[in-house]
């Protein structure tokens, strides 16, 4: 397979990715793009495997967290207490209230009665529409809207 170059002229205006200031101090300048477009692939296999390791390490402290979220909430409610303060943190417990729904058949009859829509989040779901378009069924006031994606996979 040929070696083709990557046209910076098109992509990048001067050679050079611009990466999050947290990168670019793990490296100590900003990463170049490779002008070989192979070379350039691999840079991203090895930026997304790099993403990909850091969401693991990211995910294993959120876990840790979150567990000791519901363990700090027992303690401070078992003590009836509404808060506690460390030497670099403090914590505030509270109930909030979160809307749940518990009939969503009422709920739907009250929007259409009462034409609220503010009780709605302007959110489609995206594999509904797919499933509409792929049995080739309309949907009133939607329309597609191409986005261009990469794929990165291993060689």
């Amino acid at each position: 397979m040929a070696k083709k170059k990557v046209d910076d002229s098109t992509a990048f205006h001067d050679g050079t990715l611009t990466i999050s200031p947290w990168a670019a101090h793990q490296r100590g300048h900003p990463q170049k793009v490779p002008t070989e477009l192979g070379d350039a692939v691999d840079l991203l296999w090895t930026l997304d495997a790099q993403r990909q390791e850091y969401q693991r390490q990211a995910d294993l402290v959120e876990k840790s967290e979150n567990e000791l979220k519901e363990i700090l909430i027992k303690y401070v409610q078992k003590q009836k207490l509404s808060g506690a303060v460390g030497k670099i943190g403090k914590v505030r417990v509270e109930a909030i209230r979160v809307p749940t729904i518990k009939d969503f058949e009422a709920l739907w009859a009250h929007i259409f009665k009462t034409k609220d829509k503010t009780l709605l989040q302007r959110r489609l779901s995206a594999d509904a529409v797919k499933e509409r378009w792929e049995a080739k069924k309309a949907v009133p006031g939607v329309e597609p809207f191409e986005v261009t994606k990469i794929f990165i996979t291993k060689a």
